[in-house]
């Protein structure tokens, strides 16, 4: 080698070391020499970049190259990640809030489904890693991920309220006045400062969807925007004085050029408009470089006080909102130049389908030649119409409007193979892919009645229901494409996903019995199939039945489905890779268990008593669903999970129904029944029994998002057990829990008489949703496991109340001497009428005060005014925790304290605060 080419050599060593320093520096680089040379996918670094490509990363933090063909964020580990976001994953309320309910109803869902903010947190983040997402964007006092990389958003929109920035556009303030560069700086050190030195953050976006169309979002919105303002505001003393002046020195100028009649610079201070003319094509060509003036004013102090808090981040634009660019290219081009003037990385949301427009229009090559940066899309997403939200249409969403959860993943992987691919001419003339990833809009899906803080919106956004459940035939599709995008890249190849089988049997609306068989055409390369069945067609992942590593094309289904409405859909999984297919649509089928088929027992394991209904088909908003559930059980293998749910939607619009049922098919049980007892476990459900907290308890929100911070009850709390004869006639209708007072995640056994309605042959018993009931939230699943119902047959129950004299014993009424008091928060009867219901005796030695009840083979001996008495001669305190509740005697009757006496007697006492009863069960 010559010594001037080493001396050449050097001196270009030393610039690319030199730029290696650069916050978003952008260094062309051979791929090859920095290809990881392995067979193996060597995984991610904690930042979610990819080790199987390295750039020239030495800073520690975040930075941009451009490597071969293609751009790439470069962690601080020197690994390349392309962005696989996702946006507002946040538990609420913010962005879920509703004004028309007063509530946020997915805020309530996590506060009753997580113990606290970080649990949630945890388990998003399990879902976002297991479904290939590497990024998540956050906003002021939105949670932090941790274990998740993250950008920034400053939103612009709200500096008027805040800052007292006065608005141009109702989402665009006047960035001309002086308190904008202040309020910049102030927001900056606020928002941006705390995470100056996150390596997790990976840089800042400065503002969202700005109206740089103002608010008729014309072709040349901003500058009528500011043409329109007061004289005497800053925009438009900016035009006046600063724009027109320096351009033409006289008025009389200005009137040649525009074809005006101004008399003074005053009267054009006064005109509030001044309309394009193709005659004095000057006007637009001025409107169009006025343009630059505010986007200048816009991106400058706000970037500055970025690079200045932040050194360390990348500056990323405003998230652009799309529009017909097409029609105004030469107005947008001004703004997408002031934007990559200051920033690192072009930023704009995808609700046009750039894939398509880029060959037709070129529009992606404009974007890229004007700002002259790397490209982000922002924010893109597909909406289905086969949800409990809204499905009327909306003309801005243009082509992303699909029918079903598989058409939003077929779409997705058809988007995301579009932008892979695509090529655009770069800043150095080579041909270049100029994306550095995509984001996924939103986490959850917004509210069915629409959201406050997103002006309305009511769409199927979602990875995720509002009930915090994914929506399986996307997120799986998703993962399976999301895990392909770096062999994708590497290899020049599009991101493969298998066929979906189609569906044979149960064909769509067939009804079959318990033990139904599904089968489906075979798909080539398919190693195994996951067959999923559901009874909501989307298959949100918390009401879906998944059975995986299916061999073969069909599925005898062994363990019991509840009677009522299900669907099913199947997918292939790819052989060696493991990667799985689209997802079949969804096909429709009734479970139905013909006669005869019944258990001879009441056995909810077997589940072919069990029937469940969803209402909403027929002008209701109530559902209920039945699964069998091994994983919550009290006694045998399973019992029986009972979801209901309270829609705030009605599908047709109409008043219908509004109850659910979870019923239980009694008929040929034995003979007549003097009661039931139930076996339940409850679940937390949080209702809107709260108020507001500003801070603290289990998940924060700020004020202007939520109404309302619910309380945690038990599901038991909202739910009525009713009860038919023979005869199909409704005899008992009475709340289950009514105050609530159930544990949560526990077992308990429910005593329930039948009291005056007497013995009775009993047809079927359900657990029921009424809607509309007070403080009930909507929108939120209310799950309970039952695990057995036993008829009482044998029992006693006797049925009291403070207060009154008057009892029952199995239905017949009989009279106390005394009605029962309470004393210490005791019940205290006169006890010799209830003993001999029972078949007992009482025994009274007024010596010694001294009272002896026997029923069976127990006795128990109590003394007037003691807190110890005897139960079958072994001392025992009548109440541990208060030594003031003893036995008394009252207006001459002697009182004993009901629950220490019957329950050491075996019996069991259930006690109702709202009536003030007391209901005794007793079997010999």
């Amino acid at each position: 080698m010559k010594h001037g080419n080493r001396w050449m050599m050097k001196i270009l060593v030393l610039v690319l070391v030199l730029s290696i320093f650069m916050v978003g520096f952008v260094v062309p680089l051979s791929t090859t020499s920095v290809m990881a040379q392995t067979t193996t996918d060597p995984g991610l670094d904690q930042y979610g970049g990819w080790k199987g490509l390295q750039g020239h990363n030495t800073t520690g933090h975040w930075t941009i190259e451009l490597i071969g063909d293609r751009y790439w964020f470069v962690t601080p580990e020197n690994n390349v990640l392309w962005v696989l976001g996702d946006q507002h994953c946040t538990p609420g309320p913010v962005w879920q809030d509703c004004p028309a309910l007063g509530y946020a109803p997915t805020w309530l869902v996590n506060e009753a489904k997580y113990s606290s903010t970080d649990a949630w947190a945890n388990k998003q983040l399990e879902r976002s890693q297991d479904w290939g997402f590497n990024s998540t964007l956050i906003m002021e006092n939105a949670p932090k991920i941790a274990g998740m990389s993250r950008f920034l958003l400053l939103d612009m929109n709200w500096l008027t309220g805040a800052y007292g920035v006065p608005r141009a556009a109702t989402f665009f303030v006047d960035v001309f006045d002086a308190r904008y560069a202040v309020a910049c700086v102030n927001k900056v050190e606020k928002e941006v400062g705390p995470l100056a030195d996150d390596p997790w953050t990976i840089g800042v976006y400065l503002g969202n969807e700005q109206e740089w169309n103002g608010d008729s979002n014309d072709p040349i919105g901003l500058p009528n925007v500011f043409i329109g303002l007061p004289s005497t505001t800053a925009g438009k003393q900016y035009w006046v004085n600063t724009f027109l002046k320096t351009r033409y020195p006289t008025v009389d100028n200005l009137n040649n050029v525009y074809g005006t009649q101004f008399h003074s610079w005053d009267d054009v201070l006064q005109c509030t408009s001044i309309a394009d003319n193709s005659t004095y094509p000057q006007i637009h060509k001025d409107k169009v470089d006025f343009s630059k003036d505010i986007a200048d004013a816009y991106y400058k102090p706000l970037a500055a006080a970025v690079r200045k808090v932040a050194p360390r981040l990348l500056v990323l634009s405003e998230r652009f909102l799309p529009q017909d660019f097409t029609q105004y290219l030469d107005y947008n081009e001004q703004i997408w130049k002031a934007a990559g003037q200051y920033c690192d990385v072009f930023c704009a949301n995808s609700y046009l389908d750039y894939v398509a427009l880029e060959k037709t229009d070129h529009i992606i090559s404009d974007m890229a030649k004007a700002s002259g940066k790397p490209i982000l899309i922002t924010e893109h997403s597909y909406i289905a119409n086969d949800t409990s939200l809204p499905t009327y249409d909306n003309s801005w969403l243009g082509g992303n409007r699909v029918a079903t959860q598989s058409d939003r993943a077929h779409a997705y992987v058809d988007y995301l193979n579009g932008l892979l691919s695509m090529k655009v001419q770069g800043s150095s003339g080579q041909s270049v892919n100029p994306f550095l990833g995509i984001v996924w809009h939103k986490w959850y899906d917004d509210p069915a009645l629409g959201t406050g803080s997103a002006n309305g919106e009511h769409y199927n956004f979602g990875l995720l229901d509002g009930m915090d459940e994914a929506y399986t035939p996307l997120t799986d599709v998703m993962k399976t494409a999301n895990s392909q995008v770096y062999n994708a890249i590497t290899h020049s190849t599009p991101i493969t996903v298998l066929p979906a089988p189609g569906p044979l049997a149960p064909v769509n609306g067939y009804t079959v019995g318990n033990g139904a068989t599904f089968s489906w055409e075979s798909v080539q390369g398919a190693s195994s199939y996951t067959l999923l069945i559901s009874p909501e067609k989307t298959f949100p992942d918390g009401q879906t039945i998944r059975i995986d590593s299916i061999q073969g094309t069909s599925y005898t289904f062994t363990s019991p489905l509840a009677q009522g409405h299900w669907w099913w859909t199947v997918r292939a999984n790819e052989q060696g890779t493991g990667y799985g297919g689209y997802y079949a649509q969804a096909s429709e089928f009734i479970i139905k268990n013909l006669a005869g088929q019944l258990d001879a027992g009441l056995s909810l394991e077997q589940l072919n008593r069990v029937s469940f209904e969803d209402t909403r088909n027929v002008g209701g908003s109530a559902s209920s669903y039945a699964f069998l559930d091994t994983t919550v059980k009290n006694q045998g293998d399973s019992s029986v999970r009972c979801v209901f749910t309270e829609w705030a939607w009605s599908k047709t619009g109409s008043t219908g129904r509004n109850d659910a049922s979870v019923l239980l098919d009694c008929t040929g049980a034995a003979a007549p029944w003097k009661g039931l007892a139930l076996t339940v476990c409850p679940t937390n459900f949080c209702d809107t029994t709260g108020k507001f907290i500003p801070s603290g308890g289990h998940l924060t929100a700020s004020p202007e998002d939520c109404y309302t911070n619910g309380e945690i009850v038990p599901s038991s709390k909202y739910l009525r057990l009713r009860v038919w004869d023979q005869n199909g006639k409704l005899f008992l209708d009475r709340p289950l829990d009514p105050q609530g007072t159930l544990p949560t995640g526990k077992w308990s056994t429910i005593t329930i008489p039948f009291g005056m309605y007497g013995s009775q042959n009993v047809s079927a018993i359900a657990l029921t949703l009424v809607t509309g009931q007070d403080k009930i939230a909507c929108d939120q699943r209310l799950t309970i496991n039952v695990d057995s119902i036993v008829p009482l047959t044998n029992q006693n129950i006797m049925i009291l109340q403070v207060g009154k004299a008057m009892f029952t014993v199995n239905g017949a009424s009989k009279t106390l001497d005394s009605p029962p008091v309470i004393k210490n928060g005791r019940t205290l009867v006169p006890i010799r009428a209830i003993i001999e219901a029972l078949v007992g005796t009482v025994a009274w030695d007024a010596t010694t005060k001294k009272a002896t009840v026997t029923l069976g083979k127990k006795t128990i001996a109590l003394w007037i005014g003691k807190s110890v008495a005897t139960v079958n001669g072994v001392s025992t305190p009548i109440d541990s925790t208060d030594a003031k509740v003893v036995p008394e005697i009252i207006n001459g009757r002697t009182m004993l304290p009901l629950r220490f006496v019957t329950e050491n007697l075996g019996a069991t006492v259930a006690w109702e605060q709202s009536t003030q009863t007391i209901t005794i069960t007793y079997a010999p």
